[in-house]
């Protein structure tokens, strides 16, 4: 269809960065979703591991918009630090690509795809199973970058 909008959602962190790739128009169209885990304690060579992943990424789909989940709030300072590197990295590939880039907070996700803005994780991964139709996602990051996509979606319709 000419107007179907693929995204590539994420759900960014050092340990694993979960992400997703959605295709919109009429219908919602999950085409993939997984895990980067770099591996690595080293936080430069994280960085580059989850860049050139989600560069690969971008550069297989291409898609118009990256919807990704930013810290808020958070209570740890190194962690709400870390995080706002990898959101760095997600800004600077919008920039390098010409993409779109549509930040949402965690309560925001969770209020979009569950109804409650303090949601539990298996609660959106059942939620997004739901709506997706497919198979409950065990791996935790990568059904949050799928609920960060519904989220996405849901405030663009």
């Amino acid at each position: 269809m000419d107007n179907e909008i693929t995204i590539i959602s994420i759900d960014p962190s050092f340990v694993s960065t979960g992400w997703a790739i959605l295709s919109y128009g009429d219908d919602v169209l999950p085409i993939d979703y997984g895990v980067i885990c770099p591996q690595t304690n080293n936080k430069t060579d994280a960085i580059t591991i989850i860049h050139d992943a989600l560069n690969s990424l971008i550069e297989t789909h291409q898609p118009q918009q990256i919807a990704t989940e930013i810290p808020f709030n958070h209570r740890n300072i190194q962690t709400t630090m870390s995080l706002s590197m990898l959101q760095g990295i997600i800004m600077l590939l919008c920039g390098k690509h010409q993409i779109e880039y549509h930040p949402y907070s965690v309560r925001t996700i969770k209020q979009s795809v569950t109804g409650s803005g303090s949601a539990r994780k298996e609660q959106v991964a059942f939620c997004v199973a739901q709506k997706l139709q497919i198979e409950q996602c065990h791996q935790h990051d990568a059904s949050d970058a799928l609920a960060v996509g519904l989220c996405h979606i849901y405030q663009k319709k």
